[in-house]
């Protein structure tokens, strides 16, 4: 192996510097992006638990019904 001289001795060292400092950026967004997909996955699980709008509707609809039903029979 021939010697380098500084100057390329200089870029080798900022080049593995370089590499060394993308793979840990590129190793920190994948477990980033894990963390926002496992919150994802808890969040939609949370909102499947829940009735649908149209239900919610129909039982508001309803409840009306019977406040205005006993609010009449009461007067």
């Amino acid at each position: 192996m021939k010697e380098e001289c500084s100057y390329g001795l200089v870029n080798r060292t900022m080049i593995n510097n370089l590499t060394k400092t993308v793979e840990n950026g590129i190793k920190g967004l994948k477990d980033d992006i894990g963390s926002i997909k496992e919150k994802n996955e808890q969040v939609f699980n949370h909102m499947s638990n829940r009735l649908p709008p149209w239900a919610s509707i129909i039982i508001a609809i309803f409840i009306a019904i019977v406040s205005a039903s006993i609010g009449s029979l009461l007067k």
